[in-house]
């Protein structure tokens, strides 16, 4: 993890790191008490840590960073966390060079006639204007979120009738983007979406993410 200068100080699994199951769980047991109640101090003059009231417009300081979470219970096995899930984190373009990205750091559910949830899939709306285009103004995609279900967690894993559940959600999700006059699907090759990706002729693109570890959290590989 040298070349991730933030990452290396922080709190994470470090990407050559082995974890056993014994070691499941959170890197530090902070109390409550531990944790600074004041925001920390930015490297940058001028700027300062506040929390942001989207119901109050008596403010006229401008943002240029935010990041946002939510309380969730994540669950490892055995183990259940309190944890922050962030969903949103953005820097101003001309400031992500001052390192502020360190500092800052819904779902629908149809059950079925038992009342239990098998199977869930989840997509994002995500709209970019078009420029130049007489015709067309805005470019609507739909990006999978995430897709489980229910014969996954299975031991040992039936395979073949995985698959076949996936391509069942992806192919209802497909034609759910449709009709919601979508113009573009997108997924991701990571985690299960190897078994379906080509099946349902979606091609390959050009585009990285990079997803991180959980912070002061560690877990052996799940499998």
């Amino acid at each position: 993890m040298a070349a991730y200068k933030s990452w290396s100080t922080q709190t994470v699994t470090r990407f050559d790191e082995e974890v056993n199951r014994a070691e499941d769980g959170p890197m530090q047991n902070l109390k409550l008490e531990d944790i600074p109640t004041e925001p920390a101090l930015l490297a940058v003059a001028g700027l300062e840590c506040v929390t942001l009231d989207v119901g109050s417009d008596d403010d006229s300081r401008k943002p240029v960073a935010l990041i946002s979470a939510v309380p969730v219970q994540l669950r490892v096995r055995k183990n259940t966390l309190n944890a922050a899930e962030v969903n949103l984190i953005c820097v101003q373009k001309k400031l992500r060079s001052k390192r502020l990205a360190p500092v800052l750091i819904k779902d629908d559910h149809a059950p079925d006639g038992k009342g239990v949830v098998t199977d869930s899939i989840c997509f994002l709306s995500l709209e970019s204007p078009i420029i130049g285009n007489p015709k067309h103004k805005v470019l609507r995609v739909a990006y999978l979120f995430y897709c489980a279900s229910e014969i996954g967690l299975a031991t040992p894993l039936d395979r073949p009738a995985y698959k076949a559940s996936l391509h069942q959600l992806v192919g209802d999700a497909l034609v759910v983007v449709k009709l919601a006059k979508f113009d573009v699907f997108n997924a991701l090759s990571l985690m299960e979406d190897g078994l379906f990706l080509e099946e349902q002729k979606l091609g390959p693109g050009n585009g990285m993410s990079h997803y991180y570890y959980p912070f002061n959290s560690r877990a052996s590989p799940i499998l």
